[in-house]
């Protein structure tokens, strides 16, 4: 092996030392605002706003599932027109599909086909190009889905692992936190349809 590839390799170490650095910190900094989050509805604007610092992206939304069989939004960031009462209806062979991929991208013939209509929906009405599957021990206990990058940069695969992992927190700090009834979920927007960041006791 010629001295410039020990040097590349050597180079390529060191980076691969920093991004793992650099994700561990970004979890350990995930799970702390999750620790301290007293409702679902706080789970989801943490989980949302942070995740879009870290993975760098415009937008993002999270949906948990309701007394209905729904996915009702809980919160958005860089999504206009979405507010109280939004959700989803995610069949079940398309849940099927998003616990068997745990996280994804919404573009390629994959998604067009595990998501059948709700890709389109996912992606026209809350500007997803990635999703994360929320899991607890009943099955998709929600979903987070994220926007574009806002540097134009492919979202990679150590991006999506990042998302997994902060998938996986969030299905913990759910599982602890019982889910507040529609009306006290409603209270928790303005009126201009936009989530409160912090909406006690939910």
């Amino acid at each position: 092996m010629s001295p410039h590839n020990v040097i590349d390799e050597r180079m390529e170490t060191r980076d691969d030392s920093r991004r793992r650095a650099s994700e561990l910190a970004t979890l350990y900094e995930v799970a702390r605002a999750l620790l301290g989050s007293r409702s679902p509805n706080q789970v989801a604007a943490r989980i949302v706003l942070s995740g879009m610092g870290a993975l760098g992206v415009r937008s993002g939304a999270m949906f948990v599932a309701d007394e209905r069989g729904r996915y009702e939004l809980l919160y958005a960031s860089g999504i206009e027109g979405v507010g109280p009462g939004d959700g989803i209806s995610i069949s079940p062979a398309v849940r099927e599909w998003i616990l068997r991929e745990g996280v994804f991208l919404l573009s390629g013939q994959g998604a067009a086909r595990g998501l059948a209509a709700l890709r389109s929906i996912l992606m026209e009405r809350y500007d997803a190009v990635s999703g994360a599957a929320v899991v607890d021990a009943h099955g998709l206990s929600g979903l987070l889905v994220f926007g574009p990058r806002l540097l134009a940069l492919d979202v990679g695969e150590n991006l999506l692992l990042l998302l997994d992992s902060m998938a996986a927190l969030v299905g913990q700090a759910l599982g602890t936190r019982p889910v507040a009834p529609p009306a006290v979920r409603a209270a928790c927007w303005t009126n201009s349809g936009r989530a409160i960041r912090r909406c006690a006791p939910w």
